[in-house]
């Protein structure tokens, strides 16, 4: 809008006559007015709702329009102690990870975990690209690897999703910050030290979520709004109870 309002400045024009000036302006000031409002219809496109983490919790801040065009990779946020919101998992387990989705993009997604001397492929290639609407994947973690995430130290699930639509190096990128422990010491799923995240009771090894919410780390209610208007307006999880 400021480039708008600027363009608009140069030639002395006011809101009240704003569709007669543009009617009657010059071909030049007709395509400069053409481009600001493409640039503002790109922006709204882009910044409406895309793509990240729900569990494990993304990294703050979790919006969902961080990609590598205009955010730093790997996870267009940097890691801070103060804000930080670790997800404790342990060594070798299958990991369910799920994910908003406001935009069917075209492509597939890649799941890495990050630490201090190596990034560990949990996939191969592009993974779910002919399921352009689907809301998790099952990913195994690597044995006998142990992190934690703080300023110091890196332990990070990144997922990288594609939208193919807007270039074949476009990429979304949405990271969570973990705490992976032993076999030995790991007890149940946390978020924030959590156990269950605070809506369920953690028993041999497993979450007993209370009623209205599911999932390994019971971090997701029975419905959860999507917030859009080309799919579905919720999704449904089936409740699980610890009664």
């Amino acid at each position: 809008w400021n480039t708008f309002a600027s363009v608009l400045r140069e030639h002395s024009v006011t809101e009240g006559p704003l569709l007669v000036f543009v009617f009657h302006s010059s071909v030049r000031m007709q395509r400069q007015l053409l481009l600001c409002a493409a640039s503002l219809l790109l922006g709204s496109l882009v910044t409406e709702a895309h793509f990240r983490l729900t569990y494990p919790i993304a990294r703050y801040a979790d919006i969902d329009f961080l990609d590598n065009v205009r955010t730093a990779t790997p996870c267009g946020v940097a890691y801070d102690d103060a804000t930080a919101r670790v997800n404790t998992v342990h060594e070798g387990g299958l990991l369910t990870v799920h994910w908003h989705l406001g935009y069917a993009h075209g492509g597939g997604l890649q799941f890495n975990l990050l630490t201090n001397t190596k990034t560990y492929k949990l996939n191969s290639g592009w993974t779910a690209s002919s399921e352009p609407t689907t809301l998790q994947y099952d990913v195994r973690l690597p044995d006998d690897v142990t992190c934690k995430a703080s300023n110091a130290s890196v332990c990070t699930l990144q997922v990288r999703r594609q939208a193919l639509e807007w270039g074949r190096n476009y990429i979304f990128h949405s990271c969570a910050d973990l705490n992976v422990v032993s076999r030995e010491d790991f007890h149940c799923p946390e978020v924030n030290g959590k156990s269950c995240s605070g809506n369920g009771v953690c028993t041999s090894g497993k979450c007993s979520c209370n009623h209205g919410y599911a999932g390994e780390s019971c971090q997701i209610k029975g419905t959860r709004p999507l917030h859009t208007s080309d799919m579905p307006s919720t999704v449904c999880f089936p409740a699980q109870s610890s009664a």
